[in-house]
């Protein structure tokens, strides 16, 4: 009997040392992912510094091409060489960074072969402005093709972006769940640990000779303070009842800033002022009473120097000689959370970078409208069939590129807009924006709104996906002799979902990854006129009131969009 509890015993302890060593390994490499992923965030924005460069060249030459076009001063095509020979360099500088990754080199030969286009379109435009006047290059100008050329090139751009921040987000994730494992298995070591200690108490107790007891004690003390004191994981120990530190490993002191163990022990986290929520452990106390185990939790601490950090807590109930324990176990997590940090601060400057091109564009379209209306108003009598077709073409497309700069405006300004939620009566509100959207329409549409289900929100925002919801309704259903759309609600999975279906032309759901995302359009610009933005902003509303939404469709007979948002009793 004796053989086999001390054969257990050394089990044990190899299954100890063998998770020690895995510990170990796992936390050595999830230091060196973290280190990578800080490696990775700086290099995805060089990649996009220089991707957003390269749009900004292309729009700079095409800005400098249309001055001098307008105007026939060279003063706008100073600068052209310069810019070109700028935009190679980014060209070949994002190719190296991007040398790794065969999808991006491939995007990045399309992205070189449409500049080359581009610049071929402006350089052609110029020489014809130059050799035939205002007339002629006008006229390559108002056939949209710099546009086409344009788009091309920033849609490339924005794929090699989404690519970038893509691969970025997987290795975040992956690292999320490496430091998530990393922690559960430490803490798994622990309770282990104390399993043992427990098991050898039981047995050296049974035994006659006190100095095999002695011995055996010391051996499991040895061991546990080993396991304990050189885990990579900070663990201390407190008593539940006074919340004084009863032991810490050297990780803790290290962590924390500590250089002995005596500066620690005997006091508590408030007396130490280890972390920057005052009441943190008496919040932990409180969770702990339903629950005697918590996992993975994020903690804003501070160090003995003032310096602050966050880690990642597991955190359980144990009983240590007839007292009740808590035994933290934490992992550093400041390194992930400032990549996390600049991944947003990544995402706010492109936001930034949109608004702020939107925004610019407004002066040179205003300068086209401007001149246009003076050739219409001043020179009307002079121009040909031909000419004011192409004026009138300028002035139409100059209107859907103020549209257009007015959605991406309105899509970038959501991000800032903050408002207090309060309970919206979506049925008047849905029927006040029918009233507003459809004046001198009313006869040719059927609409059918039954009581809708109130709910929480910032009824400004919900507003304006209801009046982007009814107006597409409308707009695909305007071939239709009679127009009948059905709005409606229902409580699905404790969530309100709202939907609205009518009976205009459909989309093949093939093409359904495409339905909301910024400028996608899944009908031609001539059977049916919009921006492309309208479903992107209803998608930001809702993903901001924690909602979701979707649509089901067949072609040439109607759609139904839907969206959720939380229960207003949630």
């Amino acid at each position: 009997m004796k053989f086999l509890l001390e054969k257990k015993i050394i089990i044990l302890v190899a299954i100890s040392a063998v998770a020690l060593i895995a510990v170990l390994v796992v936390y050595y490499f999830n230091a060196q992912q973290v280190k990578l992923t800080s490696k990775l965030v700086n290099h995805t924005q060089e990649i996009l510094r220089k991707s957003d460069n390269i749009l900004l060249d292309i729009l700079n030459i095409e800005s400098g091409s249309r001055g001098y076009i307008l105007t026939g001063n060279d003063f706008f095509i100073k600068p052209f060489n310069n810019t070109v020979y700028t935009l190679k360099n980014d060209l070949k500088e994002l190719a190296r960074l991007t040398k790794d990754n065969s999808n991006q080199q491939l995007r990045i030969k399309l992205l070189e072969n449409a500049t080359k286009e581009k610049l071929l379109f402006t350089q052609h435009t110029i020489e014809v402005r130059k050799m035939n006047g205002l007339s002629e290059s006008g006229k390559l100008m108002a056939n949209g093709k710099g546009k086409i050329l344009t788009d091309n090139i920033r849609k490339i751009v924005d794929e090699i972006n989404n690519e970038e921040l893509n691969l970025l987000l997987e290795r975040k994730k992956k690292n999320i769940n490496s430091n998530e494992n990393a922690n559960f298995l430490s803490l798994t070591i622990v309770v282990i640990i104390g399993l043992i200690l427990l098991f050898v108490f039981i047995i050296i107790i049974n035994q006659r000779s006190k100095n095999k007891f002695s011995q055996k004690l010391k051996k499991s003390n040895d061991l546990f303070s080993s396991l304990f004191n050189h885990n990579p994981a900070s663990i201390f120990i407190n008593s539940l009842s006074d919340g004084k530190i009863i032991n810490a490993n050297d990780s803790f002191l290290q962590l924390y800033g500590f250089k002995l163990l005596n500066e620690v022990i005997g006091k508590t986290s408030a007396e130490l002022s280890l972390f920057v929520n005052s009441k943190h452990s008496e919040e932990i106390i409180e969770l702990l009473k339903d629950k005697t185990i918590l996992k993975d939790f994020e903690t804003n601490i501070q160090t003995k120097q003032g310096e602050l950090k966050w880690t990642s807590d597991s955190v359980l109930l144990l009983e240590v000689n007839n007292t009740i324990c808590i035994f933290t176990v934490s992992t550093d997590i400041t390194h992930r959370k400032k990549a996390e940090e600049q991944l947003i601060a990544v995402n706010k400057e492109l936001e930034a970078f949109t608004y702020s091109v939107s925004h610019d564009l407004r002066a040179p379209l205003r300068a086209i409208n401007g001149y246009a209306k003076i050739l219409q108003e001043d020179y009307a009598e002079i121009l040909n069939d031909d000419g004011i077709g192409s004026l009138n073409a300028i002035m139409k497309n100059s209107k859907k590129m103020g549209d257009l700069i007015d959605d991406l405006l309105a899509f970038s300004r959501l991000g800032k807009k903050v408002a207090a939620y309060s309970e919206i009566n979506m049925t008047v509100l849905v029927k006040s924006v029918k009233e507003e959207e459809l004046l001198n329409q009313t006869n040719k549409i059927e609409f059918i709104i039954p009581e809708l289900i109130p709910a929480m929100g910032q009824q400004a925002l919900i507003k304006q996906v209801w009046v982007n919801l009814i107006s597409n309704a409308v707009k695909y259903s305007k071939h239709n002799i009679k127009i009948r759309i059905e709005i409606g609600s229902y409580i699905k999975n404790n969530l309100i979902v709202y939907f609205i279906k009518d009976n205009g032309a459909g989309f093949d759901m093939q093409y359904y990854d495409k339905l909301f995302g910024v400028f996608q359009r899944l009908h031609s610009q001539e059977e049916f006129e919009g921006t492309g933005i309208g479903l992107a902003i209803v998608q930001k509303i809702i993903h901001r009131h924690n909602g979701t939404v979707w649509a089901e469709s067949k072609l040439n007979e109607g759609t139904c969009f839907y969206f959720s948002l939380p229960n207003i009793n949630s």
